[in-house]
């Protein structure tokens, strides 16, 4: 690490002790590290009592991240065997639906993307924790309309943290907005389902790790759009290293800054690009990860060789006899 001194970051200080990321600044640490954020409590927990761990399974794959993997194997039994997906997402037709028929929603919103054109709507999630303003609410919609891209959203009650004096018709009002677009506003949307229908043509996500492990199986490109925890980490990977997502950078020149508001005509060109070129770019590097998946999980594969790996090791062990 290039710094003057422990503790003591420049803001261009290059970070080239994390395996497989290089080129990296402060700026790109986890967004838990400069947020009050609960989950860098669950980390720190864990981290200090991994070296009381018999090994580490890791919900990743050995062709995705080589680099990585392999600096966390010269420390400790690591094993990569994911990721952790039913395993009819290997397999090329797309998920039963039994499991949704006692859901109305649910089923709902996928026979309303049976009705849809190939590749024609954006599925819009930001997982189950992150939350965006008022403001950038409507610059999406602002964003979504003057493109006149159609679009799945999975929007929870809790979304939106600063509601105009808590007046919720306001929200009501402006989330009625999709209707005349053609589009579909949920509560919740069965996630792998929807990620595997043909008529979605890309994933606006917050870079969760599940999240964007689903996306590669299904061969969907996204817009990357992190929101907390080590997101911004995930986003960089996904942008930069693997080129299967366009980047949205919504926070600050600096780590302190708070996250800015994404105006509707920046969102409305990484709209654009998703459809045009990029878009058909990141879709073919998507879709070799995910035959590179696949292959991870069948006869011989890198993850099937870690699981054997893990299961012999555990079963040499004494000390857990």
């Amino acid at each position: 690490m290039n710094t003057s001194s422990p503790g003591n970051l420049e803001d261009e200080s290059v970070i080239d002790f994390l395996p497989g990321l290089t080129g990296m600044t402060r700026k790109d640490l986890p967004l838990a590290f400069y947020d009050d954020d609960v989950c860098l409590d669950f980390i720190g927990k864990a981290c200090a009592r991994r070296p009381e761990a018999f090994c580490v399974l890791a919900n990743t794959f050995q062709e995705l991240e080589p680099v990585a993997i392999a600096a966390m194997r010269e420390r400790m039994r690591y094993f990569a065997i994911g990721p952790l997906i039913p395993r009819a997402l290997l397999r090329e037709a797309q998920l039963p639906r039994e499991d949704l028929r006692d859901h109305d929603e649910h089923l709902g919103c996928m026979e309303w993307l049976d009705r849809q054109l190939p590749a024609s709507i954006l599925y819009i999630a930001f997982g189950s924790v992150a939350v965006l303003s008022f403001r950038q609410v409507k610059e999406i919609l602002d964003a979504l309309q003057a493109s006149n891209q159609a679009f799945l959203w999975s929007f929870r009650k809790n979304f939106v943290v600063d509601v105009p004096d808590n007046d919720h018709k306001a929200l009501d009002e402006l989330l009625d907005r999709a209707k005349p677009m053609e589009s579909r506003l949920v509560s919740w949307a069965p996630q792998l389902h929807v990620l595997r229908h043909p008529a979605v043509v890309g994933f606006v996500t917050h870079c969760g790790w599940n999240s964007t492990m689903e996306a590669i199986s299904s061969g969907v490109p996204m817009l990357a759009w992190p929101r907390t925890s080590e997101q911004n980490m995930n986003s960089k990977r996904m942008v930069e290293e693997w080129k299967i997502a366009l980047g949205v950078n919504n926070h600050g020149q600096d780590t302190d800054d708070p996250p800015r508001v994404i105006q509707s005509r920046e969102i409305a060109r990484l709209i654009e690009e998703l459809n045009g070129e990029e878009g058909k770019s990141m879709k073919e590097n998507v879709l070799r990860l995910r035959d590179a998946l696949r292959a991870a999980h069948g006869p011989g594969g890198s993850a099937c060789e870690s699981l054997r790996e893990f299961a012999e090791c555990f079963a040499k062990s004494p000390s857990l006899r």
